[in-house]
C-alpha cells in the first residue's frame, strides 16, 4: 500500500515500514534504525486513533492507496 502524507508532500510505501503508531495526536511511521517521521496531525488522540483504524482496514480490504485525511 501506498501511504499520502497528510500534507500531500510525501509518498510512503507501506511494505518498507517497520511501523506505524500514534503518539498523543501524531501518526508517525518508522523505518528503523530511529528513523521516525510524522505523517499526520489530529485533533485528538481519539481521532489520530480513528485514523489508524482505517488504514489497517484498507490494508486488510487490499486497497493499495491511503490518502491521509485532512482532520
Amino acid at each position: 500500500m501506498i501511504i499520502v502524507s497528510q500534507d500531500e508532500t510525501e509518498i510512503v510505501n507501506f511494505n518498507k515500514v517497520d511501523n506505524i503508531y500514534v503518539s498523543g495526536k501524531f501518526i508517525s511511521i518508522d523505518f528503523g534504525l530511529n528513523n521516525n517521521e510524522v505523517i499526520g496531525q489530529y485533533a485528538t488522540e481519539e481521532r489520530a486513533k480513528e485514523i489508524l483504524s482505517d488504514i489497517c482496514a484498507k490494508i486488510f480490504e487490499g486497497k493499495t492507496t491511503y490518502k491521509m485525511p485532512k482532520e
